[in-house]
């Protein structure tokens, strides 16, 4: 018994399993020393299972050496391996632990930063998404030199996202940005340019187009003017259709002044003219009315009142004139410059370019300065008329008429045949005064070579030249609403006879005498 107890050992372990750590994907090697009498038997156990062969996991044993290979390691791998050696004696065994890490990978950028456009004065953000094996240290650079926190920069590393914040624009944050991004295996850098621009704005009309009426032919300037960043676009539109340069249009837009031009204006141009402006920021219009009318003449009188008009009171007095020119026209009538209008007075009409002013029954008070003013929106025309009224015969004792008297009575007169004729006396009374001249009991008008005269209250009878027939009783009356008055005269006109044909020697005179 003895002997065969000392000849026969149980299993024992020259080297025993060691702990092991590996990262995910790693092939493992589980490997101990056995020794002791053999047949020696081996198993293999993992958390009180027996670990069997498969094409993941292989169990070696040769020479007194067992192996517990694992082509790619898994989490899955994870914990405590024992080795159990066994033979008809004994057994024995070794245990360790594995530990499965998860692998490093570098860092990577699944989200870069991209390149910014924007406006001065406002917020700027570059923002990107980090993987790889923590921990990870985030850096940023601006043109290659390091972006320290703080002042205009702002950064943050939260939940594998990478932030820079400038709370401001300003032209000098201009340039190339790099985020860098570095673990234990390794670094990883992303790019992006910011550009910044002036501050841009939409188009506005600081100054609109104006309403305007002109007259056909005429040219018609439409102006305006506007503020906002260029560029701008400008277009001109009428009754909402476009205009183009060209034609009897021209469009121009010097120093944001849009300007349109219509060369020569028709009726056809009336409507409501636009100017658009727009740019990338947004868009502005204005309007006008614009009316072409037709090309107005002023009024004018073809037939003017008569300039004095005199009357008894009692009578309708008549005031007319022709008035012509553009439709409509407007009549008005004034006394002393005070105007009057359609009364129990007046009637005032104005029909078929005829105006007319009636005065109803006039009395001496009506007596003035009548004036008629006709005008249109092309101008205006006027004329005055004098009016004087004479009181009745009722009214000659109030009012102290004086009849007529000859203060400058006539003279008899002689002249010779062929000379110039000429009769003159002076009439005072209150006028009106009414003058006649009769020869022979016959009114004598101006005719021929009789010229009949009153100024000033000098009455003159002239005839050019005279004949034999010319001599005779001349009566010059006067006359006025308080009385008549006459003065008489006696002409002679001596003949001239050629006595050489009588055969006289000397000179005879002929005289008519008036009988």
């Amino acid at each position: 018994g003895t002997m065969m107890e000392q000849k026969y050992k149980p299993p024992y372990f020259l080297e025993t399993l060691e702990p092991m750590e590996v990262t995910t994907g790693d092939a493992v090697c589980l490997k101990c020393q056995v020794a002791g009498t053999p047949e020696i038997k081996v198993s293999w156990f993992k958390a009180d299972g027996k670990v069997r062969s498969s094409p993941t996991c292989k169990l070696e044993y040769s020479k007194g050496v067992a192996c517990l290979k694992l082509s790619k390691a898994t989490k899955a791998d994870i914990g405590e391996y024992t080795c159990k050696a066994e033979n008809k004696i004994g057994s024995a065994s070794s245990t360790c632990k594995l530990n499965v890490l998860e692998a490093k990978t570098p860092p990577s950028f699944p989200k870069k930063i991209t390149s910014l456009q924007e406006t001065e004065g406002q917020p700027i953000r570059f923002e990107c998404r980090v993987a790889g094996s923590s921990p990870i240290e985030v850096s940023w650079m601006k043109d290659g030199k390091p972006v320290t926190q703080g002042g205009d920069f702002a950064m943050l590393y939260d939940d594998n996202t990478a932030v820079l914040e400038i709370s401001r624009g300003e032209m000098r944050h201009s340039g190339e940005y790099t985020c860098v991004a570095t673990n234990s295996v390794g670094s990883a850098s992303c790019r992006a340019k910011l550009t910044l621009q002036e501050p841009r704005f939409p188009p506005v009309f600081d100054r609109k187009l104006s309403p305007q009426e002109v007259i056909v032919g005429d040219s018609i300037e439409l102006e305006c003017h506007m503020t906002g960043s260029a560029p701008m676009k400008v277009t001109w539109s009428k009754d909402h259709k476009d205009i183009r340069t060209g034609g009897n249009y021209k469009i121009s837009c010097v120093e944001n002044t849009p300007h349109l031009t219509i060369l020569k204006a028709d009726k056809g141009d009336t409507g409501k003219y636009f100017c658009h402006a727009s740019n990338d920021m947004g868009k502005d219009s204005c309007s006008a009315d614009i009316t072409v009318k037709e090309r107005k003449n002023p009024p004018m009188f073809t037939k003017k009142p008569s300039e004095n008009i005199e009357d008894t009171e009692g009578k309708l007095v008549k005031i007319e004139g022709r008035v012509t020119g553009s439709q409509p026209i407007s009549v008005n009538w004034f006394k002393d410059d005070k105007e009057i209008h359609s009364s129990d007075k007046y009637d005032i009409s104005f029909k078929s370019n005829v105006a007319v002013l009636c005065i109803k029954s006039s009395q001496v008070t009506d007596s003035g300065r009548y004036s008629c003013q006709a005008s249109n929106e092309a101008g205006k025309a006027s004329c005055d008329i004098s009016v004087g009224i004479s009181g009745g015969l009722l009214c000659q004792r109030r009012e102290a008429k004086k009849p007529p008297v000859f203060d400058v009575p006539l003279k008899p007169v002689s002249v010779d045949e062929g000379d110039k004729l000429s009769l003159k006396c002076h009439i005072c009374g209150t006028p009106p005064l009414k003058i006649q001249w009769m020869k022979d009991r016959r009114e004598l008008t101006s005719v021929g070579s009789t010229r009949i005269s009153f100024s000033d209250g000098t009455a003159g009878l002239e005839i050019s030249p005279a004949s034999k027939h010319d001599a005779g009783d001349y009566l010059c009356k006067a006359t006025n609403d308080a009385g008549s008055e006459f003065c008489k005269a006696k002409v002679t006109v001596k003949g001239k006879i050629s006595l050489s044909k009588a055969g006289f020697i000397g000179g005879l005179k002929i005289v008519y005498a008036g009988s």
